[in-house]
């Protein structure tokens, strides 16, 4: 399962690139030694490209400790083994699992884009709306 072409520039792409930043600084390697250990290009993860749920389960196998919530959707803790109050210890690094977050974490992005979508919408009427009153003012201070 690819995600779509607008998700990969949008600010969900960013963000999941920042927390993939934190993997590397807090497991002390790169991108590119991830992306060889992983058998990737090495732009893949940079290039915003072929984001996938087979390269996050990659990658989660290679990192088991990593909370794969947190890696996709941003939520909860990066390392749950590390924090002792954390009662996710227990890596996810099934596929079905990271494909249901993944889902999970596409609905919601479609969700959040119908809602720009409407408030553009109707930003735009109302912009429409008072264009036509300033015309319709301008007019009447023309009569005047």
């Amino acid at each position: 399962m690819a995600v779509p072409d607008n998700f990969k520039k949008s600010i969900y792409s960013i963000e999941f690139q920042k927390r993939l930043g934190i993997v590397v600084k807090e497991k002390n390697t790169s991108l590119r030694q991830i992306c060889l250990k992983l058998d990737l290009s090495n732009s893949f993860f940079a290039a915003q490209r072929d984001f996938n749920v087979r390269s996050i389960a990659k990658l989660c196998n290679l990192y088991p400790d990593i909370n794969v919530s947190w890696l996709i959707m941003g939520e909860g803790t990066p390392f749950p083994s590390a924090d002792t109050n954390n009662v996710l210890a227990e890596p996810t690094t099934n596929i079905s699992e990271i494909e249901s977050m993944v889902e999970k974490f596409l609905k919601m992005i479609q969700q959040k884009d119908e809602q720009i979508k409407n408030t553009i919408e109707s930003n735009q009427y109302a912009m429409q709306l008072l264009e036509n009153k300033v015309k319709a003012l301008e007019a009447e201070l023309a009569t005047k």
